[in-house]
């Protein structure tokens, strides 16, 4: 039995309810030769349609004439779906419209030809491998009214950026994987250099799959670091206090009381999982203490993914603009004058409990709105299965002797799980949320 895919479809590719002076029928088929019946059936023409180039012709219905028309094929390869497409271009008239479409679906009804359902031109495109699902989210994006134009380049810029970065890690396992093949194929014993190189491979491959992110965020770390930053007795530890509801970090008026970094694990919501540090005041001193502790508290701001600036309202301190930055400016019941509320900067006070819960609702909303973009919220069982398989990778290369079998079953597995969420194999779930926003004709 023919797949009811391949049959050929028709719809109008414009709204029939706006005001326009043109309507476009587009119709997808395998078979040149139905696209030439179509042709002899509407306009009573003999001649073959050249490819490419505009044909004007009159159109008929039962033998009666019902609009002058332009006609255009798109012969298979080389058309935008990779079938051969006809596009029928009449005056927008509901009653000539529908007229086409009705008449060649009673007409051709033995062939298997139906009206289109929504962004089916474009599924059969990306079937096709016309179009790659990074294509198919860009052009989403490109027809919902609600997205600006300054975020529809910055999505393609980060598209291009992530997909280029997986490309070279998948790069990277292949190689990896043929060399550990051809030892367990030709029973090599490695040496103690190739041992080692092969180690340094496999933590430099761990390290850049841990590092992928998505905008600010760390796509395959277990939660995401949110750091708080500011100079001595600013308030941080109260900061700290207030979100994981424990006296974690001792809080005191004495300058430079947190020397070390306090991490504390947080549920934010129902699934929202933080990993919240309180780092050390930065203090301009010069001592070798000071040295560790500005070292130590600048390789966790790198690494993470949301920054909570502290800031006291007494002492004029530039406010850092990021968006991975929120600044909070603290101690306001220590002022006594009205104050101006700026936009973008929190103003809290630990002392009146003021401005915390709103701290904590725009940490939320942050998070959460990766949560919802990441991968439209479908990877996230396979991103949770890389975790973990590059976790059990870990521990295979620190057990001695190495056990190359597992590590490429391990290397196998990631791949596959890759070319799911990143080489954009085909997954119906993802692809139905997609072409929900599209109109029929698309």
């Amino acid at each position: 039995m023919k797949d009811k895919r391949l049959y050929p479809i028709i719809s109008e590719s414009t709204c029939l309810k706006c005001n326009s002076a043109i309507a476009i029928i587009r119709i997808s088929c395998e078979d040149s030769f139905f696209v030439r019946k179509v042709v002899t059936f509407l306009t009573k023409r003999k001649k073959p349609l050249f490819p490419r180039i505009a044909t004007y012709s009159k159109v008929f219905l039962n033998n009666t004439e019902l609009d002058n028309a332009i006609l255009i094929l798109y012969p298979k390869p080389n058309s935008y779906n990779g079938e051969n497409i006809l596009e029928i271009f009449t005056h927008c008239n509901k009653y000539i419209v529908n007229s086409v479409i009705n008449s060649c679906i009673l007409k051709f009804k033995k062939y298997g030809i139906r009206k289109a359902f929504k962004g089916e031109f474009t599924l059969r495109a990306f079937k096709n491998k016309k179009i790659d699902l990074s294509g198919l989210i860009k052009l989403s994006h490109l027809l919902d009214n609600r997205v600006k134009f300054k975020k529809l380049i910055k999505l393609h810029k980060l598209n291009k950026k992530l997909k280029n970065k997986i490309k070279l890690i998948y790069k990277e396992i292949a190689y990896i994987r043929m060399f550990i093949e051809n030892n367990i194929n030709f029973e090599i014993k490695e040496s103690f250099y190739k041992e080692n190189s092969l180690i340094n491979s496999l933590l430099s491959l761990i390290k850049k799959i841990k590092n992928i992110k998505l905008g600010n965020f760390f796509i395959f770390r277990k939660k995401i670091l949110i750091s708080i930053i500011g100079h001595e007795n600013v308030g941080k530890s109260s900061i700290f206090n207030f979100l994981t509801n424990k006296n974690e970090s001792i809080v005191s008026s004495v300058s430079g009381t947190t020397r070390n970094n306090i991490k504390k694990e947080v549920v934010l919501g129902k699934n929202v999982k933080l990993t919240l540090v309180d780092t050390a005041g930065y203090c301009k001193k010069n001592c070798s203490i000071s040295r560790k502790v500005r070292n130590a508290s600048r390789s966790i701001i790198k690494n993470s993914e949301l920054i909570i600036n502290v800031i006291d309202i007494k002492k004029c301190i530039r406010i850092l603009h990021s968006k991975r930055i929120i600044n909070v400016v603290n101690k306001i019941d220590l002022v006594k004058k009205k104050i101006n509320f700026k936009r973008g900067v929190l103003f809290t006070s630990c002392k009146e409990k003021f401005g915390l819960s709103k701290l904590k609702s725009v940490i939320y909303s942050k998070v959460k709105k990766f949560y919802l973009i990441k991968f439209y919220s479908k990877y996230d069982n396979d991103v949770v299965k890389i975790r973990s398989l590059v976790g059990f990778l870990i521990k295979i290369i620190k057990k001695e002797p190495i056990n190359l079998e597992i590590i490429s079953t391990l290397l196998g597995r990631i791949s596959i799980l890759f070319s799911r969420i990143f080489d954009l194999e085909f997954r119906s779930d993802i692809l139905k949320e997609i072409f929900s926003n599209f109109c029929i004709g698309k």
